[in-house]
């Protein structure tokens, strides 16, 4: 389900920024202190998408109204739990060289206006999500502070990078499952 949630999510972004071959794709970061692998090579000049953490949201905001009902009474009663909505912290990075740092910028630039303008995706108008079993997903910039973002890079063994951090949500179906 999070593979099929990510690769939709990078093929719109990637059809929103318009360059073939795909400018976004899914991958972890390179180790700059490592000669470069033959698998880290098809990441140069992209912006890397990868996944640093998972949690589930238990919030008050994602329970539904609940009643019980008897003949000719109906009374609220409280909140029932919903499907918890699964949380994908997804960093998108630009892998460009220094000397090409005005187009990770832009690259950078590119990915938060796609998410700006088009911050929420449903199985009604994109019908890829429910043949995946996902109903909603929703993308949330998550603004972190310099010392979480020293950890993410230093987790991920690179120098720092243009980047920016998005929580991806994930809505399961009706069905309360994923395909």
């Amino acid at each position: 389900m999070i593979e099929k949630a990510l690769r939709f999510a990078l093929g719109r972004l990637n059809d929103y920024i318009g360059v073939t071959p795909p400018e976004v794709v899914a991958g972890s970061v390179p180790d700059q202190n490592q000669p470069q692998s033959v698998s880290h090579v098809h990441l140069s000049n992209k912006i890397i998408a990868s996944v640093v953490n998972f949690r589930e949201d238990h919030t008050y905001a994602n329970l539904k109204p609940a009643s019980a009902s008897r003949p000719g009474v109906m009374a609220f009663t409280g909140y029932a739990s919903s499907t918890p909505r699964l949380q994908i912290l997804v960093l998108f990075s630009a892998n460009q060289s220094p000397e090409q740092y005005d187009q990770a910028l832009l690259r950078i630039s590119q990915v938060v206006d796609f998410f700006r303008k088009d911050p929420v995706f449903t199985a009604d108008i994109y019908p890829d999500l429910r043949l995946a079993g996902i109903g909603k997903l929703y993308f949330h910039f998550q603004q972190v502070s310099f010392e979480e973002l020293h950890h993410i890079w230093s987790i991920n063994g690179g120098r720092y990078r243009p980047s920016v951090l998005y929580n991806m949500q994930i809505d399961l179906n009706d069905t309360g499952y994923a395909v």
